[in-house]
């Protein structure tokens, strides 16, 4: 499936942006599941995807220094 989106199915133009799953590990991204070596992701999805992984990740962030913070109010 090397022309075409894993995620939006969408066939690639000769000259559009695509990435594979080896660029995923480089990117800090964890690749959708079931994504094979050879499949390809359109640069729309991958966007999408880092962007949900960003929030995702400032969440837990967030939610872990609250937790924090509220641990050391409560222990003073």
């Amino acid at each position: 499936m090397d022309n075409v989106c894993f995620l939006c199915k969408q066939i690639f133009q000769p000259r559009s942006l695509k990435t594979s799953r080896s660029r995923f590990k480089i990117m800090g991204i964890t690749p959708p599941e079931g994504m094979g070596v050879t499949d390809r992701i359109c640069n729309k999805c991958l966007h999408k995807m880092y962007d949900e992984q960003i929030k995702q990740d400032s969440v837990k962030q967030l939610k872990k220094n609250m937790t924090k913070d509220l641990l050391w109010y409560r222990n003073r």
